[in-house]
């Protein structure tokens, strides 16, 4: 008994000599942040390196080309899955994503709708959002996400740029007050349907993509009236 006792008593002094010795960076490896940072990379990240930071400036090129219209909102302090939530929310057609602001100024160097963004609007951190065509709804899935995460009061879009000019925050609030594009559909709908029968074929002249969203919103109203 007095061998056993002995026994514990030594590997309970070895674990407490050990849990006393372990290295403070080894503790905070194995503790994991609850907030994670949205960014680009870090020193070890993809866009630190030069292919990197090349691929990362064609790709917000791309973006910039479909793009009508461009604002920002504060990227810092925003946890990864509140920020992948709210991407899968915007409209068809709209991105966001977080670019540093030196990768932002050599992506719009040459494009003079975009140069814009070159000043205050690349200071600070921003999450960027590239919209193609759905203007308000893609500002008012913005606005309800910052809500959602309580930061209403920082993280409220504060810049943009639209068709070559400069907008402000009181820009931005103007155009997320308009029709949403799913709303201007259905109100060319129930335009067509007041109109003669001729009249109302030409919806098959008009592009493709809006031709569809005006059949769609008319069998939207068809079932209302149903």
């Amino acid at each position: 008994m007095f061998r056993l006792t002995a026994l514990c008593l030594a590997l309970l002094a070895a674990a407490h000599a050990y849990t006393s010795f372990v290295p403070v960076n080894a503790v905070a490896q194995r503790s994991p942040s609850c907030t994670a940072r949205i960014s680009m990379g870090g020193a070890k990240g993809v866009s630190s390196t030069r292919a990197g930071k090349l691929a990362t400036i064609a790709s917000v090129k791309e973006d910039l080309a479909k793009a009508t219209m461009i604002f920002a909102i504060p990227s810092s302090q925003l946890k990864v899955n509140s920020v992948t939530d709210m991407r899968k929310k915007l409209p068809a057609g709209t991105k966001a994503r977080v670019v540093k602001n030196k990768l932002m100024r050599l992506a719009v160097e040459g494009a003079p709708q975009w140069e814009a963004v070159v000043g205050d609007m690349t200071k600070g951190e921003n999450m960027w959002f590239f919209v193609e065509d759905d203007l308000s709804e893609s500002i008012t899935v913005a606005k309800d996400f910052i809500k959602v995460v309580n930061k209403k009061d920082t993280h409220a879009p504060k810049f943009g740029v639209l068709e070559g000019k400069a907008l402000d925050a009181a820009g931005v609030e103007a155009i997320s007050n308009l029709p949403s594009k799913t709303e201007l559909y259905r109100r060319i709908a129930v335009g067509v349907k007041a109109v003669p029968t001729k009249i109302a074929r030409g919806i098959n002249l008009v592009p493709t993509k809006i031709a569809r969203g005006v059949k769609l919103a008319l069998v939207d109203e068809d079932k209302e009236d149903a």
